[in-house]
Formats: C-alpha cells, structure tokens, sequence
C-alpha cells in the first residue's frame, strides 16, 4: 500500500519523533543521547534544518525543527543512517534501529510551537523521571534557561522572543497544564519508570562500592537510605520499589516515613 505523502507546514515547523525499531531501547546512556545530539547538530550545520527543540528518552526523541519538507527528510535520514551504523557496530547487530519512518506533524502558528515545545520538554515529568523539566539532563529547556548544549543560536533566539526574552515567563509557561492532544507514541510509562529507577539504584551502589545485591541486604541501614531515595526520586509507588528491590512493602514505606 502506498505511503500518504507527508504534509508539508506553512511555517517550515514541524514536530517529529523517531523511534526505535519494535520499541528497542537504543539511547540506554548518556554517551547514546550525546551521540544523538551530535548527529542533529551535524544536520543543523549543514544548513538541512533549523533545531527549535529536542528531548530525548531511551526509546525515542521529540524534536521541533524548521526546515523545507524534503530537507527535513533528508536530514533525518541522514540522522538516523549514521546512528543505526554506530549502535549495530557497538550491538554486533543488524538490522533496522529505528522504526521504518519517522512521525510528523506540521506546526502552523507562534503559540502552537511554544505549545509543542512546552510538551517535548514536559515528556520526562509526564514519563515520571523528574518533577520539573529543568531536571532532565537530556533536553533543550537548559539550553534555553542556561545556554547549555545549544543547538541553533537562531531558532534559540527565535523561541525566547516569543516569551520577550523573559526567562522567567518560559519557565512559568512550562508549569501550565496541557489537555491538548500532540503527536504522540504509544508509550509504556511504567517500563520507563522501572528503567530509571534501576538506573538510580546503579548510580547509588556504584558511587558506595557496591558490587554485589547482597551487600545492600546485609547492611540495613544503607538499604533503607536507598529505598528512601527511590521513593524521592524514582515517582514510583512503594509496591512497584518493593517488587524491584526485593524487599517488603511495609518496608519501603517505613523508608518513605523515616526523618
């Protein structure tokens, strides 16, 4: 059946996620989403696009990006090309990385771009990783609050003009509850909660040596520090922590409870 072809935006904004293959995990760390940005940024030097905004979680990406349509294709599927190569070398694999073709949507007007860019950056609270988007390391909203891993100056300067360079107006608009519908992805929320908060339980045996699941069960207190911590930061509930971690639903919430 032959594909529709894509629809292409009156303002040269569209919203795009790629995703990986068969909802593969293919930004795992910091090094694959570094890579990830690296790519984009190629792209945006090259001229193909214009990058307004970008968030990206484990499975897949949102991006913002201005460009004419078939640019935009070509740019991501250069994007996508170069990553593929790296992760089936890294993985010994073969195959497709990512999904046959990526999804977009046009974007059309100043407000329903601040809107889409507000909803890339919300992605990590609503998947329960942070509370606010200004946690996530992986994400424009520093690159607009902070100057951090900026892509494009212009769209960058573009974006905050819309906001009359108030940063403090950007942030407050990203605490505004959304009902709208976006392009979105059929997500499993709970799975990516579990994901980061084995990734928290990594970070915390490893910066205290420990190697061995044992080591956290035979020294309570520390075990009871590192349920406390869950319960700050995983946004899972005390008896998903108990099933992860092995122990007692009565357990975490006495961590939950403790000063």
């Amino acid at each position: 059946m032959p594909r529709n072809p894509r629809k292409e935006s009156g303002s040269g904004y569209y919203h795009v996620i790629m995703r990986g293959n068969n909802r593969r995990w293919i930004y795992r760390n910091d090094q694959d989403k570094d890579r990830c940005i690296r790519l984009i940024e190629e792209q945006n030097r090259e001229g193909l696009i214009g990058t307004a905004a970008w968030c990206i979680m484990d499975n897949h990406a949102h991006l913002v990006l201005k460009a004419e349509k078939e640019k935009l294709s070509q740019a991501l599927k250069k994007i996508n090309l170069r990553y593929a190569m790296g992760y089936n070398k890294r993985e010994e694999a073969c195959g497709h990385v990512f999904q046959d073709r990526f999804k977009s949507q046009c974007i059309e007007d100043k407000y329903y771009l601040m809107k889409v860019i507000r909803y890339i950056h919300c992605n990590p609270v609503k998947a329960g990783i942070v509370k606010h988007p200004k946690d996530y390391k992986w994400s424009s909203f520093s690159s607009y609050t902070n100057g951090e891993k900026v892509i494009d100056n212009e769209q960058r300067d573009f974006v905050l003009d819309l906001f009359n360079g108030d940063l403090e107006a950007f942030d407050d608009f990203h605490r505004i509850e959304d009902d709208e519908e976006y392009l979105e992805i059929d997500e499993d929320w709970s799975k990516i909660r579990e994901e980061n908060a084995r990734r928290i339980i990594s970070d915390y045996c490893e910066k205290r040596g420990i190697t061995e699941s044992w080591q956290l069960q035979a020294s309570p207190e520390v075990m009871m520090a590192l349920l406390k911590h869950l319960v700050e930061k995983s946004n899972l509930s005390y008896r998903a922590i108990a099933s992860l971690t092995g122990v007692s639903f009565s357990r975490v919430r006495n961590a939950a409870e403790k000063n």
